[in-house]
């Protein structure tokens, strides 16, 4: 009996020690890298690279790396970088100019999404 108890707590020590690492390697995988550039016209006001969960979408990984004032959900201010009344923020992701809020689109790895203050 004594045997067969420690069979027992022996296998499923083993399972469990077996299992840590592919938790751990899928924890590893569940981030990506997306570097932030923002700009007011074409002069560049700041950069940051970010680990971010895959789920992550535009705005809050903006929101992550800055502090970020919305109104209206649109965005007014970057990281004190303020739209003025004849100005609104853009942004592109991989040089691709995207036309859907930056709340509704998921970041993927290695992405670089530039914020552009722009005249309206």
């Amino acid at each position: 009996m004594k045997k067969r108890l420690i069979a027992i707590v022996f296998a499923l020590a083993l399972l469990v020690g077996l299992a840590a690492p592919l938790t751990t390697a899928n924890a590893a995988t569940d981030k990506v890298s997306v570097t932030y550039t923002v700009k007011d016209g074409s002069k560049q006001v700041a950069k940051k690279t970010c680990k971010l969960s895959k789920n992550t979408t535009v705005l809050a990984g903006l929101k992550k790396a800055w502090t970020v004032k919305e109104k209206d959900s649109m965005i007014t201010s970057i990281d004190n970088c303020k739209a003025g009344k004849n100005q609104k923020w853009t942004y592109k992701i991989n040089g691709k100019k995207e036309t859907k809020k930056a709340s509704k689109v998921k970041v993927a790895n290695n992405d670089k999404i530039t914020f552009t203050l722009s005249k309206k």
